[in-house]
């Protein structure tokens, strides 16, 4: 036995509960129905044309070809634009199209389902924002590991160059107290300097990070 075929108030039942807008046109893009989504969606009515979206307006097309993209397209069926509203406002939307077995010859009868694509657009734009922040502390972390590095092996190594020079001149001043006296609060100053170079170094990128 075959599936038995849906009655029309029970399709109809179906229609109205969809989230999704259901509009139904003929050649002339006038709306032969629409559910209640759609209405609630755009404010179109019965009887009325369907505007083109924002897609369609802007797109060049030639001189006897079919502005509406998915009227005019065989092989896609699907469309994310924004669709202008009875209220004169532009809801971003996705649209998908088919066509039905007309009843009335060369009626042309075109579907199209539209869905509110709002929230799909903002889950999208804080996807950006995650992995935008994501990467800025890629960067950040990048650049304080190679300020400590360049501490690390560039300034501390000089200094400690300088720290054996000093070593080497307060060992030829032993004798002179005022200079051997000089020579050691500058190897003081020095080794304080270093070691706040080296806390600075690990407070940027601490090894338990690279661990």
């Amino acid at each position: 036995m075959g599936t038995p075929a849906l009655d029309a108030q029970t399709l109809g039942k179906i229609l109205n509960a969809l989230n999704d807008g259901v509009v139904v046109m003929d050649r002339r893009r006038t709306i032969t129905y629409l559910n209640p989504a759609a209405e609630r969606m755009t404010g179109w009515q019965l009887g009325e044309p369907v505007p083109y979206c924002r897609f369609c307006q802007e797109r060049e097309v030639a001189e006897g070809q079919e502005r509406c993209f998915l009227a005019a397209q065989q092989a896609i069926d699907e469309l994310e634009s924004e669709m202008p509203t009875r209220w004169g406002t532009m809801v971003p939307v996705t649209m998908t199209r088919s066509f039905l077995v007309d009843v009335e010859p060369k009626a042309g009868h075109m579907v199209i389902t539209i869905r509110d694509a709002t929230v799909r657009r903002q889950a999208e734009a804080l996807r950006r924002r995650a992995e935008l922040h994501r990467r800025t502390l890629e960067v950040l972390e990048e650049e304080r590991r190679r300020l400590s590095l360049e501490i690390h092996d560039g300034v501390l190594q000089l200094l400690y160059g300088v720290r054996l020079g000093l070593d080497d001149l307060a060992y030829e001043v032993q004798g002179v107290p005022e200079k051997e006296q000089k020579v050691r609060h500058l190897i003081g100053l020095l080794e304080e300097g270093v070691g706040e170079l080296r806390a600075l170094s690990q407070a940027l990128y601490p090894p338990a990070l690279d661990d």
